[in-house]
């Protein structure tokens, strides 16, 4: 995000004559995680504000991920243990 940000104030989009622009981000990773977020592939169309846009999709979704994630550990938990529950009885 402070990259696309860096690169805006740098001049960004070069068709200056568009009063309104898009943003995306599409974040790849090699890290194992337990749960993928669904927030690393965001983007804002036909917008005065795209980086600023951006930020705020970005962080709206960040907190509905932590959220659900909190309401929902006990549920995404107990299906990992039936899942390896299942897998044993498979042998």
């Amino acid at each position: 995000m402070d990259a696309l940000e860096a690169g805006h104030a740098e001049g960004g989009d070069k068709r200056e004559e568009l009063h309104v622009q898009s943003a995306a981000l599409l974040v790849e990773t090699t890290e194992d995680r337990e749960m993928e977020p669904y927030y690393d592939d965001l983007r804002v169309d036909a917008t005065e504000t795209p980086i600023a846009d951006l930020r705020e999709t970005f962080e709206l979704a960040e907190e509905g991920f932590e959220m659900a994630v909190e309401r929902y550990e006990e549920a995404y938990e107990d299906d990992e243990v039936e899942a390896a529950d299942d897998g044993d009885a498979a042998e």
